[in-house]
């Protein structure tokens, strides 16, 4: 199986890897991280506390959810060079529900759990490759799903509602220069124990096949 688990070993792992993105194509919508991602649910959960009030530009937000674009094929390329899988998993994931981590892994998902205090799931929105690998199918199963409508849509319109072949005007966000700052600090902050840790799990790779 090369890279990959036992079939019969690991059913519902392929149950879930396979089932669930080819059901995010079916109904073009995220699933897996609107209704089954349990960090993404833990966040969700910590935000209650305060209500993840932060409040920051959307231009800002928009150019710093670029990076977890940077993210995902980050992990392609050194899942594919290492060809250990393992070494490119930097999600708190496993840290968080499975207690299995090494060095700055368990300096990173309590940061991210804090930073959820006041950014709406900050992890999902800025970091994690796998939101990234579902949005691609979703993209997927919304071109075909138009192909099929025969509906036209203006290339220059972000995602909105649809209603009646009208497409509603997108609602822009007040600008709050003030915090933006704190975003782009605590994104940038995460960023450095990512590479930290990808670095971390490089050297142990080495380390144990010598």
């Amino acid at each position: 199986m090369g890279l990959f688990p036992p079939f019969k070993e690991f059913i519902f792992w392929y149950l879930l890897f396979l089932g669930l993105p080819l059901l995010n194509f079916i109904f073009a919508k995220n699933l897996y991280c609107s209704w089954v991602c349990p960090f993404g649910a833990a966040q969700e959960f910590t935000g209650k506390f305060t209500g993840a009030k932060l409040r920051c530009s959307e231009g800002i937000k928009q150019k710093l959810k670029k990076l977890k674009y940077i993210s995902f094929y980050l992990v392609l390329l050194l899942a594919f060079f290492l060809h250990t899988p393992s070494v490119a998993n930097f999600e708190p994931f496993a840290v968080l529900f499975g207690q299995d981590g090494y060095g700055v892994q368990w300096l990173l998902m309590p940061l991210i759990l804090l930073a959820a205090l006041f950014v709406n799931r900050f992890w999902c929105n800025y970091f994690c490759p796998v939101g990234v690998a579902n949005e691609f199918v979703v993209g997927l199963g919304r071109k075909l799903r138009n192909l099929l409508r025969s509906e036209e849509i203006p290339r220059n319109c972000s995602p909105c509602t649809i209603k009646e072949g009208k497409v509603d005007l997108c609602t822009k966000e007040s600008e709050s220069k003030s915090q933006d700052k704190i975003l782009i600090v605590l994104v940038i902050g995460i960023w450095v124990l990512i590479l930290i840790e990808l670095y971390q799990g490089i050297v142990l790779n080495n380390l144990w096949n010598l």
